[in-house]
Order: structure tokens, then C-alpha cells, then sequence
């Protein structure tokens, strides 16, 4: 969320309506692929329920999130590579 965060704001791409739509922004922007900034918000929500509390945490599920999701971390850092670096 950072650094999503640090390039809307270098970028001049404007404040998203919510911190949780950092991701929809890039996305709309074509910085990252769509379908990438739709798991990515989706893992924002989840995040939220983890620190915020909302829900009764379910560890069979943080623990699915954890073992099968972490790809798309990759994934953005690989898609924002190719965009600025190469």
C-alpha cells in the first residue's frame, strides 16, 4: 500500500476516494494489470479485518492466504519493474 501510495503521488495520479483503492487507481491508470489491482484491493480488505478486527479471524483461511496468495506481491513488483525500470 506504501508503494502504491508513493506512486500515485509521483505520478500526480490524484488521492483515490479510499486508502483501499490505491490498487483500483493503478489500475485504472494501466500501471498495473487490472486483474492485479482487483486481488491486490482484495488482499487491502483483508488486511483490514487481520489489524482492524472486524470479523473473527478464521486462521484456516489467514493460512491459506498466506500459503497461495503471496504471489501477487511478485507480481506487482515484476509489473511495476517492467513499467518504470526496463
Amino acid at each position: 500500500m506504501d508503494i502504491a501510495s508513493y506512486l500515485i503521488a509521483q505520478l500526480g495520479l490524484g488521492a483515490p476516494d479510499e486508502f483501499e483503492n490505491v490498487f483500483s487507481l493503478l489500475g485504472r491508470e494501466r500501471i498495473i494489470s487490472e486483474d492485479l489491482a482487483d486481488r491486490m484491493s482484495g488482499i487491502v480488505r483483508f488486511r483490514n479485518i487481520l489489524v482492524h478486527d472486524y470479523l473473527e479471524i478464521d486462521s484456516v483461511i489467514v493460512h491459506r492466504h498466506l500459503a497461495d496468495e503471496l504471489k501477487d506481491f511478485d507480481q506487482f513488483a515484476q509489473e511495476i519493474i517492467s513499467r518504470f525500470l526496463i
